[in-house]
């Protein structure tokens, strides 16, 4: 099992991807993104702790480390998910 992010806002073209990396290794989680051709970036956690994920997705939102990104999140959906894990972008 694992968690979906899906970001939306200002979050093409920005470093996000990058950014959420930076961030999940700093919470010691592995993952990958993907921008969606809808303009959000979807993000794979690979852990099944909720508490973990809602750490992840609250991190993103306040910059807790402090990492240089340029976009902005308007909302962040979390769903628990299953299957293979895949993404353009991994770490």
């Amino acid at each position: 099992m694992y968690y979906q992010l899906i970001l939306e806002g200002k979050v093409q073209g920005v470093g996000c991807r990058y950014y959420c990396a930076k961030t999940a290794k700093a919470m010691k989680l592995k993952g990958s993104a993907s921008n969606i051709s809808d303009g959000t970036v979807r993000v794979f956690i690979n852990t099944d702790d909720s508490v973990k994920a809602a750490a992840y997705a609250e991190a993103l939102r306040l910059n807790k480390f402090g990492y240089g990104f340029y976009g902005r999140f308007t909302n962040i959906k979390i769903e628990k998910c299953s299957g293979e894990i895949d993404g353009d972008y991994n770490w």
